[in-house]
C-alpha cells in the first residue's frame, strides 16, 4: 500500500538524519575540548568542518493524506485513533521544520561569519579540494578552537543540535504509531 510505502521511507530517511545530528552532536562534543585530543591537523580540520558545516536537513515528501484517500480504504479514513496519529506526525513535521529554519538561521549569522572573518579559509578550502598538505597546522587549529567566541557559539550549536535530536526522536514516534495503527486496521479489513 502506498500509504505504508510512505511511512517506511520516511522512517529510514528520519534515521538517518537522526544518525547525522548524533554524530555531530559528537563532534560539537569534541571542538569544545579539542586540546584533550591528540589527533594530527587533518583530522582536527575534518571535524572543525563537519561540526561547523552541518546542516540538518529532514525534509520528507510525506503527502499521508493524499495516500489514504488514494487508498480506498475507507475504515482508514474514519479511523479516529489513526487521524489523531496523523495529526501528532503533522505537528511533530512542523516543530523540525522550524527547529531547522531555526538552526539555519543561527549557522549563518553567528558561525559562518565567524569563519570567514577568524579562519585560516585554507582550514576550509583544503578540506573540499581534498589536498591535504592545504590543512594549516595544529598549533593554529588549538588556538582557533580554543577562543572564547568559538565556543559560545559551539556551545548554541550543540544545543539547538540536541534539541533537533528530540525532535526527530519525537518524529519517529509519531510515524511509528501511524505505521502500526495502519497495519492493525489493514489486518482487521482482510488486507
Amino acid at each position: 500500500m502506498a500509504l505504508l510505502d510512505n511511512v517506511d521511507v520516511s522512517l529510514a530517511d528520519l534515521r538517518s538524519t537522526s544518525d547525522d545530528a548524533t554524530e555531530v552532536a559528537d563532534i560539537l562534543r569534541k571542538l569544545t575540548a579539542l586540546r584533550e585530543y591528540d589527533l594530527p591537523a587533518a583530522e582536527m580540520q575534518s571535524l572543525l568542518l563537519s561540526g561547523l558545516l552541518y546542516g540538518p536537513s529532514y525534509s520528507p515528501e510525506l503527502n499521508v493524506y493524499d495516500d489514504l484517500k488514494n487508498s480506498g480504504e475507507l475504515a482508514l479514513l474514519t479511523n479516529p485513533d489513526l487521524r489523531r496519529a496523523l495529526a501528532r506526525m503533522e505537528s511533530r513535521l512542523r516543530l523540525i521544520e522550524l527547529a531547522q529554519s531555526d538552526f539555519a538561521a543561527v549557522q549563518e549569522l553567528s558561525i559562518d561569519s565567524y569563519i570567514i572573518d577568524h579562519i585560516d579559509m585554507r582550514l576550509v578550502y583544503g578540506f573540499s579540494l581534498g589536498t591535504d598538505y592545504v590543512v594549516g597546522d595544529v598549533d593554529k587549529i588549538l588556538e582557533y578552537t580554543s577562543e572564547i567566541q568559538f565556543q559560545n557559539r559551539i556551545l548554541l550549536k550543540l544545543d539547538l543540535v540536541t534539541s533537533i535530536e528530540t525532535d526527530y526522536s519525537n518524529m519517529e514516534s509519531a510515524l511509528l504509531d501511524v505505521q502500526e495503527i495502519i497495519k492493525s486496521q489493514l489486518g482487521t479489513t482482510g488486507n
